[in-house]
């Protein structure tokens, strides 16, 4: 009997399947370990080589550290493996781009483009828009508005697509002139502070001013005193030097969010009305869920439901059986978000945040949901913050 227990206790536990082993880099990678990531990554390649994300999570993580040569080579291998990946050619032209291999870039941004599957509108759009970054980073603006008309004809609520097109276009209307380099410098930082945020715009204007801050101060005190050596640099070369000049993002909050829809004013009947309405018409899906639906649109866009289907959907009520997936999803990530702003107890604060990042792994990559998640959280808790100031305000004009 002894004898049996011993070996039963000297078994080793279960290996990690491939999906809890991705979720564990995501989450290790969002985390800052890096070189964890890279040292199990490399040990999940030998377990699962045909899994590309392993590879691409590899990768991101050699960036992290601005070790882009390290990251080239394991992109460079998984492109052998996956010649017609779609996500490993944008990752190859992300990393190329910041190395300032600009023609390479762009050749691996058209490979991704030529790859991307049909449906995949948001993902075209996000490829797209960094295509004509570069376009732009080289002096060919009036390229690089044409890719943008295509990101916003592929996604035409792309915030970040919209913003470049009306910054672009405001430029070339002021003369079709090479960026000077103080604006290359702002391009590039900015795309770095994104890369750090795993996301692709703005939340506040409060956010905006302390980053923008945070680049005229590295300006002024990296670059501005050696002037002189720019005047002899190539667009390439002035590139690679700006992008080793690391800020502090760490210091950046996103601060208050402005609201002007929360200063409107509507009548408890009137609000019962509706939400009645809404319910009825959104049959299949929880009570109350459009509450939690305008919350949760990034994630709806990352799953693949455009605004216009979700627009379509609510007037109709009438999605497919995916679409139905993705809408109960999206709610109960939604609802879990909320909870997770309501609860005072620390602890299960957490345990729901951490919950929060696991359902919604079901359809984003861990290593996007858990930075959504926690933005989601913090606007979401803004927005209660505002409305409770607002009904402190009214009732004091009472």
């Amino acid at each position: 009997m002894t004898k049996k227990q011993a070996k039963i206790f000297q078994l080793k536990p279960p290996a990690e399947n491939r999906i809890e082993l991705l979720k564990k880099l995501d989450s290790k990678l969002l985390d800052g370990e890096f070189e964890y990531v890279i040292r199990e990554s490399k040990s999940a390649i030998k377990r699962f080589p045909s899994e590309k994300f392993f590879y691409i999570i590899q990768s991101l993580a050699y960036a992290c550290i601005k070790k882009n040569t390290e990251a080239l080579k394991i992109l460079n291998t998984a492109e052998k493996l996956f010649p017609d990946n779609s996500d490993v050619l944008y990752y190859l032209a992300k990393i190329h781009k910041e190395e300032s291999s600009f023609d390479l870039a762009e050749e691996y941004f058209l490979k991704s483009l030529k790859h991307s599957p049909k449906s995949d509108h948001l993902g075209k759009a996000e490829i797209l828009n960094d295509y004509a970054v570069l376009l732009r980073l080289v002096g060919r603006r009036k390229d690089a508005i044409k890719k943008l008309k295509l990101a916003l004809k592929e996604n035409r609520k792309d915030t970040l697509a919209l913003h470049n097109y009306e910054l672009f276009m405001k430029e070339l209307k002021q003369g079709d002139l090479p960026l000077d380099d103080s604006e290359l410098f702002q391009t590039i930082q900015i795309e770095e502070y994104f890369r750090d945020k795993f996301r692709k715009e703005f939340l506040s204007e409060h956010e905006t001013k302390q980053v923008m801050q945070l680049i005229v101060d590295a300006w002024n005190k990296e670059v501005a005193p050696y002037s002189e050596r720019l005047k002899n640099l190539s667009i390439s070369e002035k590139s690679k030097w700006f992008r080793r000049v690391e800020l502090n993002f760490s210091l950046v909050n996103i601060g208050k969010i402005e609201n002007d829809d929360l200063d409107e004013i509507i009548s408890k009947e009137d609000f019962a009305k509706t939400l009645d309405m809404i319910n009825e018409a959104l049959d299949f899906l929880p009570p109350d869920s459009i509450l939690v639906l305008p919350l949760v649109q990034p994630l709806l866009y990352e799953a693949g439901l455009s605004d216009e289907r979700v627009e379509d959907i609510l007037e109709s009520g009438k999605p497919t059986a995916e679409e139905e997936d993705i809408l109960h999803w999206a709610v109960d990530v939604g609802f879990l978000i909320m909870d997770s702003v309501y609860e005072e107890d620390e602890y299960v604060k957490e345990l729901i945040w951490e919950e929060a990042i696991d359902v919604a792994a079901d359809y984003v990559p861990r290593i996007k949901s858990r930075e959504m998640i926690d933005d989601l959280a913090r606007i979401f808790e803004q927005i209660i913050n505002l409305a409770k100031g607002n009904k402190k305000k009214s009732r004091k004009k009472r």
